[in-house]
């Protein structure tokens, strides 16, 4: 019995979710009482970094954008979970995408794991997992 679409739909579930977290906590307000986080965001908003090309940001900037793409990723990760479980998904190069696509979330949750907090890594990791399974078992 093939479950490889359930697996990516779960993974995309999980990535989807990582998602929404992601990115809510991108936009989250900084709470009053955390006055050295609040001092921190403060001097990244201040602090230009000059640019190869074009105008310099600020490291808020560059943090801003940074997450903004990982949040993309997340996004886009998901979205392919939930077409490589279509019917056909998997068909041609489907395997080896959905087994890069697993190998970048994989890095991903190693990262996150490493730098951030365990959450985020756990889903990643088992939507990793969830793809990795799927591209073996089709």
């Amino acid at each position: 019995m093939r479950n490889g679409p359930l697996y990516l739909r779960i993974g995309g579930a999980l990535l989807f979710i990582t998602f929404l977290g992601h990115t809510m906590g991108t936009f989250m307000e900084i709470p009053a009482e955390q006055t050295a986080v609040a001092n921190a965001a403060n001097v990244m908003a201040q602090t230009l970094v000059p640019m190869p090309v074009g105008s310099a940001q600020s490291y808020a900037a560059i943090f801003l954008g940074t997450n903004l793409t990982v949040s993309l990723y997340l996004l886009i990760s998901a979205i392919s979970f939930l077409i490589f479980a279509l019917p056909g998904g998997l068909a041609g190069p489907g395997r080896r995408l959905l087994a890069l696509t697993s190998a970048g979330v994989a890095a991903l949750s190693v990262i996150s794991l490493a730098y951030f907090f365990p959450v985020p890594a756990v889903c990643t990791a088992l939507a990793a997992v969830a793809g990795f399974i799927a591209a073996r078992v089709g």
